[in-house]
């Protein structure tokens, strides 16, 4: 209640040029919501392309994903549909969520799960093995995102690609 007394002291305070009143309340009424229900909001940018747009995460006190939506503060202001599918990406039953290693024959469906040490262990492996064999313009980093990652990986294994 305290909380409310001190919003409407600030809410009477501001200019109508800043901010209406209508809009004050109902930023500060949304908050307040989600204090009550245990929902916390984060922004980050969407990493499902490059263009960067800007999300807004909804996650509840056990840490469970709730929304995935555009931030109506980035100047871009909307996302597209693969930035919109990312509550439906992360919460998939068939997302694989840990290392699988193929034991049968490829396209014969069998795998065991292996730990996360084992798998980038076993890709380092073949990675050294390729560049020792092919030199290190044999590997390709790619990928179609924002992210700093693909020149600095490309870096450290000596490729230029």
């Amino acid at each position: 209640m305290v909380a409310l007394g001190v919003a409407g002291a600030l809410i009477g305070g501001l200019s109508p040029s800043i901010i209406s009143k209508k809009d004050a309340t109902s930023k500060i009424s949304e908050v307040l919501n989600l204090q009550e229900t245990g929902i916390r909001e984060f922004y980050s940018i969407c990493g499902a392309c490059g263009a960067g747009c800007g999300i807004k995460i909804g996650v509840d006190g056990k840490g469970n994903l709730l929304y995935v939506t555009s931030n109506p503060n980035h100047p871009q202001r909307s996302i597209c549909g693969r930035g919109s599918t990312g509550k439906w990406l992360w919460s998939h039953p068939l997302r694989i969520k840990k290392p699988l290693k193929r034991v049968g024959a490829r396209g014969e469906g069998k795998f065991n799960e292996i730990s996360w040490e084992q798998a980038f262990d076993e890709i380092a492996s073949k990675l050294r093995e390729i560049i020792d064999r092919y030199g290190a313009q044999s590997v390709v980093v790619t990928r179609h995102d924002i992210r700093m990652w693909n020149p600095l990986f490309g870096f450290l294994l000596g490729t230029p690609n």
